[in-house]
């Protein structure tokens, strides 16, 4: 099992599901009602519960913990296991949460998450099923489970460093155009529909040059974000340089991806951007679409895009044109 744990952590980009895997395993093999993960807020230096296994998991996902607060708090903080049999004799058990999920805890061990040798975490299961106490093998074969766990973490942070534009949250334009080829050799291949969407934010250097960097920063930031939570899941966004961002849609006619970018468009419009003073900024966008007939390279696919966002800006902006 820790062999199959290792393998994946090591082939699997989905960190969520991962992480889901090693606890409902962790809560398995060690027999206990249920298991939960809790990361390190640098900027708060509070523990979030990334992931709860378990009878009112989804509560416990909710609830913030200071460092050094409860059991979990405390082994994050000391950077040490800990086993307690009885958590109504130790002042440590933060019983908050039970009173929040209903839960009743009796038994917890818990082990710190750690990245060469600097704790990020700390990941912990509760009650033995059959009533019995966690033991120093439980300790070991816990702590093994949690090491998984922090390769698979790095892993995630340094693939998001190597993928996503560290502003806007969006894909890389090189990592964007790995997604592209792929994407697009499968189009050719099965002969399926592909559309792009290329669109700039209008006169953003207006905006840099009379509210400052900090503003523009806070467009782009917010206007990636409309991008990626209005796509579905197998569309891809990316920073295409600047001001200008790519959306890939796969398995998506023109008729369709035309009728998605004036939708963006619209969104983009109608949003308020609020600075931390309260002021409030509104942009908009033209968007240029193009979508794969079967005949063009990948390049020219972009080019044509380009050519219809070169069309938006000239006839107005503010507005979708295809190639």
């Amino acid at each position: 099992m820790l062999y199959n744990i290792s393998q994946a952590v090591r082939e699997t980009l989905d960190l969520n599901k991962l992480l889901q895997s090693i606890m409902e395993i962790a809560k398995n093999i060690l027999n206990a009602e249920a298991s939960s993960l809790a990361i390190i807020d640098n900027k708060t230096n509070e523990l979030i519960f990334t992931v709860a296994e378990g009878e009112k998991g989804r509560i416990i996902k909710e609830i913030r913990l200071k460092m050094g607060q409860g059991v979990i708090g405390w082994a994050a903080q000391k950077g040490k296991p800990l086993l307690i049999t009885d958590v109504k004799k130790d002042k440590r058990f933060y019983k908050g949460a039970d009173d929040k999920s209903g839960f009743v805890t009796k038994s917890i061990l818990c082990v710190p998450l750690m990245v060469r040798n600097n704790i990020i975490g700390a990941v912990e299961v509760l009650n033995k099923k059959d009533g019995s106490s966690f033991g120093p093998e439980d300790i070991d074969l816990l702590s093994t489970l949690a090491g998984e766990a922090a390769v698979a973490l790095e892993n995630a942070r340094l693939f998001s460093l190597a993928t996503t534009d560290g502003l806007t949250g969006a894909n890389t334009i090189r990592y964007f155009r790995t997604l592209y080829d792929h994407e697009f050799s499968r189009s050719v291949r099965y002969k399926r529909n592909l559309s792009l969407i290329l669109s700039d934010i209008d006169h953003f250097k207006n905006v840099n040059d009379t509210y400052g960097h900090q503003i523009g920063d806070l467009i782009l930031k917010e206007t990636a974000g409309i991008l990626k939570n209005s796509v579905r899941d197998i569309d891809v966004v990316g920073r295409y340089g600047g001001e200008e961002f790519i959306v890939m849609l796969p398995e998506t006619q023109k008729e369709n991806a035309l009728v998605l970018a004036d939708r963006l468009r619209k969104k983009v419009e109608e949003h308020v951007a609020v600075d931390q003073h309260g002021k409030e900024y509104k942009v908009t966008i033209s968007m240029g679409v193009a979508s794969f007939t079967g005949k063009e390279t990948m390049e020219e696919l972009i080019k044509l895009a380009d050519t219809a966002l070169y069309k938006a800006k000239e006839t107005g902006r503010n507005r979708v044109c295809t190639a």
